[in-house]
């Protein structure tokens, strides 16, 4: 029989096994360990919670239709899922201690995968979840009334699995959620402020009909855009301080991801005492980036590529994941375009700076026309083209 949500597939599918949170304190040891270097399952969590730069796509589908992600186990990944796995089992074990976690690193290593990984580990393991993977979608709203709204249809979409039935609470949830009406009068502002208000209390005491040693988790993914001054208007933080503060100062309950880039300025003006929370992300090792090249698993896998050109490009271009995407993206293109006959050939015109420069000025181009203009698919291609066009040269 066809299942038709995702949380229907996260309840028993053996894929998501090796995400399943320790009982207790006595079982924090991780069964993951030997599955590093290898690529991992995880879910699908609908079209509301995909990752940066992710679409539906990039999720094969198996052949009763659900979907999953091939997600590359590595050495530092590992670590930082070990990080929640003892926190869950002191939780369980009655402890409710914080977890707090700002994802640092290189731009491009995988800090959105990384928090993508803990939303789907809250979600196989039931856990009360809210994650915004683009935090501009919820924050760039006209008023925070929309904003609370956002936030509460974000939560629905990601727990109403275990919502308990005839509970007044979950109900006016998914009434707020469902509702056609977005929130524009004083009653439904008010509302929808009071259902969020309870939403954060509950993330630090718990919610009705969920044991109290159930953590719960938030994952806020771009977090840094909320400190960002576009076109010299103030920061959203300061522009809304009394919406904002729970999300910047840790004060909310169970696991707290708030996830920036690699020049926030959040993680150079957290509050004293929570600096510890930074955790480095770190690239792929060189055998890590070798075998993920080889894989066919692997997004990011050329066709054709032998061990010793892996090793090469490990030693040319690391093991940053944005970084060996974009190489596959242009030498693809030399080879489709007719510029170079062989894999080896087109692999060695591609200088480092080449690619590096080509993924700052594209976030660039981005920024800009995000401030000003919304330009078509086709112009941003065409602005793409030229780029490399001019960087991907011996030349530069």
């Amino acid at each position: 029989t066809a299942r038709h949500t995702w949380q229907q597939i996260l309840l028993d599918h053996p894929d998501f096994e090796w995400l399943k949170a320790p009982q207790t304190n006595i079982e924090v040891s991780d069964p993951t360990s030997q599955l590093t270097g290898h690529f991992l399952r995880v879910p699908f969590l609908g079209n509301g919670a995909l990752p940066k730069g992710l679409s539906e796509d990039d999720f094969p589908k198996r052949e009763d239709g659900s979907r999953y992600l091939p997600f590359f186990l590595t050495a530092s990944r590992l670590h930082m899922l070990g990080l929640l796995r003892q926190n869950t089992a002191k939780y369980l074990d009655g402890g409710r201690q914080k977890l707090h976690i700002a994802p640092a690193g290189p731009q491009g290593v995988g800090k959105s995968m990384y928090c993508y990984l803990i939303a789907t580990y809250a979600a196989v393991n039931q856990f009360p979840l809210i994650y915004i993977p683009l935090v501009t979608e919820w924050a760039l709203k006209p008023s925070t009334g929309l904003m609370a709204q956002f936030f509460i249809k974000q939560f629905v979409a990601l727990n109403k699995h275990w919502f308990p039935s005839n509970c007044t609470f979950y109900d006016d949830l998914q009434q707020l959620s469902l509702s056609q009406r977005t929130v524009s009068t004083p009653v439904l502002y008010e509302e929808a402020f009071r259902l969020q208000d309870i939403l954060l209390e509950s993330l630090d005491l718990g919610f009705d009909g969920v044991p109290k040693t159930i953590p719960s988790f938030t994952v806020i993914d771009e977090h840094n855009e909320l400190f960002r001054s576009a076109r010299g208007e103030v920061p959203m933080v300061e522009q809304e301080p009394r919406y904002f503060r729970p999300f910047w100062n840790w004060t909310l309950g169970g696991v707290t991801v708030l996830c920036g880039s690699a020049h926030s300025k959040f993680l150079s003006s957290m509050p004293g005492g929570t600096t510890q929370s930074i955790v480095e992300l770190q690239p792929f090792s060189r055998d890590e980036t070798v075998t993920y090249l080889m894989s066919k698993e692997s997004p990011d896998s050329f066709g054709g590529l032998t061990t010793d050109q892996a090793h090469q490009i490990a030693e040319v271009y690391g093991g940053i994941p944005r970084i060996l995407s974009g190489l596959k993206g242009v030498v693809e293109s030399r080879l489709q375009s007719g510029q170079y006959s062989n894999l080896e050939g087109a692999l060695a015109s591609v200088p480092y700076n080449a690619i590096q420069a080509q993924f700052e000025l594209q976030k660039r181009f981005d920024r800009y026309c995000s401030e000003r203009v919304d330009p078509t698919a086709e112009a941003r291609a065409a602005f793409i083209k030229v780029v490399e066009s001019c960087m991907l040269t011996k030349a530069f």
